[in-house]
């Protein structure tokens, strides 16, 4: 746990991905009802650890592969 906190909070280049997930966690509120796109990957896994579902029912993953579609 230790090392994703550090990972979540690293100013290390090239950026983390936790933390990229992080900054777009933190970012979203802002922005009101948004909608989150990935291109897949090991990317999708680490965004759907730490990104907010953005409904009931929903994943993050689910969410991501029906706007690839």
């Amino acid at each position: 746990m230790k090392k994703v906190e550090a990972a979540l909070s690293s100013d290390a280049t090239p950026i983390d991905p936790q933390r990229m997930c992080r900054e777009v966690h933190d970012w979203l509120p802002t922005l009101g009802d948004s909608v989150v796109i990935g291109d897949g990957g090991d990317i999708v896994a680490t965004a759907a650890k730490i990104l907010p579902v953005p409904r009931e029912g929903e994943s993050v993953e689910r969410t991501i592969s029906a706007a690839l579609t």
